[in-house]
């Protein structure tokens, strides 16, 4: 599940999803359109219903797609309305999960049981 706000959710994306080896990663289809500016699709979004505004359902998304992968990457801001997604997975099953909203901690467990939060990403200024 990917809630992006800013380039560099989506140039993270973009290099993850160019090294998969296919696309398992949502819940709903964003369908791109040729030509189309970046704020016009975010606008797009908000207007199509695809902007959850209330918490993002990762735990739920990771149940309905997980298919026995060898890893689960999270590009994600962590506004999650369910528990802790790791839950949602096999324990020996990778998790990395990248909160790319700059909070300095993550909601989810970190390293121990396979399980990696790195926090704090984003390009934004602070001070």
């Amino acid at each position: 599940m990917v809630v992006a706000r800013d380039v560099v959710s989506y140039s993270a994306w973009g290099h993850l999803a160019s090294r998969a080896h296919h696309d398992s990663t949502h819940t709903k289809q964003f369908p791109l359109k040729a030509g189309e500016s970046l704020l016009r699709a975010v606008d797009r979004w908000k207007e199509g219903g695809y902007f959850l505004d209330g918490g993002t359902d990762t735990a739920g998304a990771v149940r309905r797609h997980y298919a026995g992968h060898d890893r689960v990457v999270i590009l994600t801001d962590e506004q999650s309305r369910d528990g802790d997604v790791g839950q949602a997975l096999p324990v020996e099953t990778p998790l990395y999960t990248w909160n790319l909203a700059g909070y300095r901690t993550g909601r989810s467990a970190s390293g121990t049981a396979h399980r990696h939060t790195f926090a704090g990403l984003t390009d934004r200024h602070s001070g």
